[in-house]
């Protein structure tokens, strides 16, 4: 609302006079000129290192200032060490953590949450940018030979399975270090000092490959579907940013961006919460009981809180993949034009 609030003011402070609004909208055809040339130069050059670069930086910001988000929404999930009933909302929880662990247990797990997120946000940028290219150049060259163009639904679905399977095979290539990062969240890690590498060589000693990939499954229901909407609502607001920048006569402003990314972010995020529950309790668990299996796990899910129990730790995983999303998208678009990208601008069907 502060950011709606400060776009319109200062469209109010600058009335544009006719010979400006026609300098403007010259301005805006040469800017689209231009952009369809470098669109037209990104698009044939296959993998673009400023998208990996973009989303990798994009992600280490987020991920190292919103970790207290993903803490609290672990203990609200699975409780905390010595406490076997996790509740609570997330003022108390964030309250009994600070209490008992001290402030800084509120960035338990940051190292490993900076890695994954930084890797993961980089190679999915660099993945979807490369898959939505290839689709585009096959798109062309199917409507050059005549074939009938796709339905808005078709490039809707289109949209979602690219987001979705970049998604899966980067979240099952880092599953290892997220089993790492919950660990560590939950608190069980203290006697690893915070040594993601120490971890990593522990579980693989005690638990083997269904340890590294414990709740594998839950995470590919939960990461393959947020990315999938995320990216399709991000792009439909972007779009409709776009024609109404359009009308006012000015280019899309990182304001725009900022709000389509926490919009998009926030839906996808609480359409997603039930298998995060699901995640969370399985890679905790897994410590503890080797033999768990899902569909167990989620039973005793229902059996404890009934179906509120899937949407245990909504407030904070929103709260913090809003934040995260709007400001991941930003910098992504950012970072990637200023090392000469295009964005997501190239995306466009």
């Amino acid at each position: 609302l502060f950011l709606s609030f400060s776009l319109s003011r200062r469209r109010k402070m600058s009335p544009t006079s006719p010979s400006s609004s026609s300098s403007t909208a010259k301005k805006m055809k040469k800017g689209k000129k231009e952009d369809e040339t470098t669109n037209n130069k990104n698009n044939k050059s296959g993998w673009n290192p400023s998208s990996f670069v973009g989303g990798a930086s994009a992600g280490l910001i987020a991920s190292a200032t919103l970790q207290p988000f993903e803490v609290i929404k672990t203990r609200m999930q699975v409780g905390s060490p010595g406490i076997a009933n996790p509740g609570g909302n997330i003022f108390s929880t964030a309250s009994r953590v600070v209490r008992t662990q001290g402030a800084l247990a509120l960035w338990s797990g940051v190292s490993a949450s900076c890695i994954r997120t930084t890797a993961g946000a980089g190679l999915y940028f660099f993945v979807l940018d490369k898959m939505q290219k290839e689709v585009k150049q096959w798109q062309k060259k199917k409507y050059a030979n005549g074939d009938k163009e796709q339905s808005e639904f078709e490039n809707s679905l289109q949209t979602f399975m690219i987001g979705a399977i970049s998604r899966a095979s980067i979240a099952t290539l880092l599953n290892p270090i997220s089993v790492v990062k919950t660990r560590l969240e939950y608190g069980a890690g203290t006697v690893y000092k915070r040594s993601v590498g120490k971890m990593l060589l522990d579980i693989t000693k005690k638990e083997g490959s269904k340890g590294l990939f414990s709740g594998i499954v839950p995470t590919i229901l939960r990461d393959a579907p947020f990315s999938g909407l995320n990216l399709l609502v991000f792009m439909k607001a972007r779009e409709f940013t776009a024609s109404l920048a359009e009308k006012e006569g000015r280019d899309v402003s990182s304001y725009d961006t900022l709000l389509c990314g926490a919009f998009a972010g926030g839906f996808a995020t609480f359409v997603t919460q039930p298998p995060d529950v699901l995640r969370t309790r399985l890679q905790i668990q897994r410590n503890l009981d080797r033999n768990i299996k899902p569909m167990a796990t989620f039973s005793s899910i229902l059996a404890e809180k009934g179906l509120r129990g899937l949407y245990v730790g909504a407030v904070p995983r929103i709260a913090r993949r809003t934040f995260q999303q709007a400001i991941t998208w930003s910098l992504f678009e950012f970072v990637s034009r200023q090392l000469g990208g295009t964005g997501s601008e190239s995306w466009k069907k």
